[in-house]
């Protein structure tokens, strides 16, 4: 059996906890063989994602393992980019998730499967709200944007552990998307910003907001009760070299 290929890190660096301890830590490629890692990761911090919060998917656990099932169709179908934060050590390994980013990469040489994901019945009530968020934020994007551009990343989640917080990840994540259109000659990538310090972490890196929706406006639009935690949503956009 062909070993697998060594992860390629992309960032390595540092941060002070509010105690002054410095945390080492880097960015990397997950690899292959912690794919259960990763979905135990995200199942666990769902919670934590404002989308699925309004949708309330982490308060039922038949409907966390309906998403886990979707997240593997669709990793199957268009295998993602993603990259989890850990601590930086010496060995090529590591012992626990930190932070995950992922990126799909959407393209009009890609097959087209909406006709597909039509057909599919949610067996959780939880599950089909999700869909709806997708169905009220796609409109929201450009025209003339994706007419641009034949290709470009599209950002899912940046989750990071509570523990974790406050440490700069995001930032690093935002970093590391564009580092990743520069490695494969990717033009764009963008993503809907759902957190204050998601927002915050792209403006510092140079991202320009493409659209931006109010919580009140989707609240209205999907019948869910959003935390106000931000005024609104913002969709926002960098090319590899800012």
């Amino acid at each position: 059996m062909a070993s697998e290929t060594k992860p390629k890190v992309w960032i390595r660096f540092q941060s002070k906890r509010q105690d002054g301890s410095i945390v080492k830590l880097r960015i990397q490629d997950l690899p292959k063989h912690r794919m259960d890692d990763l979905m135990t990761f995200l199942t666990t911090y769902i919670r934590d994602e404002s989308c699925h919060k309004a949708a309330g998917v982490y308060k039922n656990q038949k409907a966390i393992e309906e998403y886990k099932t979707i997240l593997k169709r669709t990793y199957e179908s268009n295998p993602p980019q993603i990259a989890v934060c850990c601590l930086d050590t010496e060995s090529d390994d590591f012992a626990e998730i930190l932070a995950v980013s992922t990126v799909l990469l959407m393209a009009s040489s890609l097959k087209d499967s909406k006709g597909e994901k039509g057909k599919i019945q949610h067996e959780n009530k939880e599950i089909q709200p999700l869909s709806n968020i997708i169905v009220v934020l796609s409109p929201q994007f450009p025209k003339s944007v994706k007419e641009k551009y034949e290709k470009y990343y599209d950002g899912r989640e940046i989750l990071v552990r509570p523990d974790y917080r406050g440490l700069g990840i995001t930032s690093q994540m935002m970093i590391q998307r564009r580092l990743l259109c520069q490695e494969y000659k990717v033009p764009m990538t963008c993503a809907w910003m759902t957190s204050m310090e998601s927002q915050k972490a792209a403006e510092r890196d140079g991202w320009k907001t493409l659209a931006e929706i109010t919580l009140e406006e989707l609240d209205n639009l999907t019948g869910l009760d959003f935390e106000k935690d931000v005024s609104t949503y913002k969709l926002m956009m960098a090319t590899p070299n800012i």
